[in-house]
């Protein structure tokens, strides 16, 4: 489209032309004068809107339900006193698990002495990090037949949790609690008076010596102390994939990592966490902790040796121990040696479901692609 309004310009500078040399006058050369001044003026207006508009993109939200709209803003300020009726912004998006990019145009004006935002969704069909990046903003004069990129290189990306979640008990999860723990429930009271877990108004039968004197003082109504009950996090989630396969693999073995771990917590169980990249487990006891882990595991998630050692470490502490991979599950650390602890071992990438039992407290579960659910669905073995 530039390059039709650049020819009919040059054809109304011929025109002028001819116009100043056919017709003796004034006019004809003031109309020559301003027809080859415009471009020019047009073209230092770009020159200037370039130095002066500068911007940049982030999201609305650290992670995003898969199929849902993800929503990212681009933030735009214009410094000078020009106004551009027209520019075009190119974007460039993609799952992290991939490296193809998607392109993207938006056409928006820009206002001058103005900072503005421009919001766009996305809906990722699959799990992983959805990257954005802002390449570069295309200025066109108001007579648009000059352009100028601004090249800003500006990247924002969020993590895509599955939006499919199950409900149930499939693997026997029983709440543990522990009066020596540092970790405490978030939905039931007990007997650790080191945290309180909650205050109540006195109803009759709470204890005399758990009313809270100061408080109740000024409130004047007594008010008792529930004491937090201490849990034990005798569960460990090991994720021991590379994310290198095709995406459909990948989207399901980051699927049955979220949803396990969600099972887990929505059981009141505290896990401990065991990555590659880690010599300890970290403690997860929220969702908020658990999606933050998520989401790092899956920009970190790489190729290199499995700590047998420090796998072995953790599952000896264990009651359950869940791995999750897309590789061989000859490469997994199965702790044979180690009978405490029922092991289940999901791996993803096959045609279809088969369960292994490869000793009394060692599953092996393979998956294929897509195939999520059925995990979930009706006894496991």
């Amino acid at each position: 489209m530039i390059y039709i309004r650049r020819i009919a310009y040059l054809i109304l500078i011929i025109a002028s032309i001819l116009f100043y040399i056919l017709f003796i006058g004034k006019i004809s050369l003031y109309t020559l004068v301003i027809v080859l001044a415009l471009p020019a003026a047009m073209l230092l207006l770009v020159i200037i809107g370039k130095k002066g508009i500068n911007a940049d993109i982030s999201m609305a939200s650290e992670n995003v339900l898969r199929k849902e709209q993800a929503l990212f803003c681009i933030n735009i300020k214009n410094k000078t006193l020009i106004p551009f009726p027209k520019s075009i912004i190119e974007l460039e998006y993609r799952n992290t698990l991939c490296s193809r990019y998607e392109k993207l145009f938006i056409d928006i004006p820009i206002y001058h002495r103005f900072s503005q935002q421009v919001r766009f969704t996305l809906i990722p069909d699959k799990c992983g990090i959805l990257e954005v990046r802002l390449k570069r903003i295309k200025l066109l004069d108001h007579m648009r037949i000059f352009s100028m990129n601004i090249n800003i290189n500006s990247t924002a990306d969020i993590a895509v949790i599955p939006d499919t979640f199950y409900e149930g008990n499939a693997f026997d999860i029983k709440f543990s609690s522990d009066e020596y723990s540092d970790v405490f429930s978030k939905t039931k009271s007990g007997d650790d008076p080191s945290e309180i877990f909650e205050l109540k108004d006195y109803v009759p039968g709470d204890k005399l010596n758990r009313i809270h004197w100061n408080l109740s003082s000024r409130q004047s109504v007594l008010i008792s102390k529930h004491y937090s009950l201490g849990v034990s996090p005798d569960t460990l989630v090991v994720p021991l994939f590379a994310l290198d396969k095709s995406l459909s693999v990948s989207d399901t073995v980051l699927e049955l990592f979220y949803c396990i771990s969600m099972l887990l917590l929505k059981n009141e169980t505290a896990f401990r966490l065991l990555t590659e990249y880690q010599e300890k487990p970290v403690l997860i006891t929220d969702e908020s902790s658990f999606r933050e882990a998520y989401a790092q595991i899956i920009r970190t998630a790489k190729s290199s040796g499995i700590n047998s050692e420090s796998v072995r470490r953790a599952a000896a502490e264990s009651a359950k121990v869940f791995f999750l991979t897309d590789r061989s599950t000859d490469d997994i650390p199965l702790c044979e040696d180690i009978a405490s602890a029922e092991q289940f071992c999901f791996a993803v990438g096959t045609e279809s479901k088969t369960v292994t039992q490869i000793a009394d407290n060692i599953s092996i579960i393979t998956v294929p692609a897509g195939g999520a659910a059925s995990v979930f669905e009706g006894s496991l073995l």
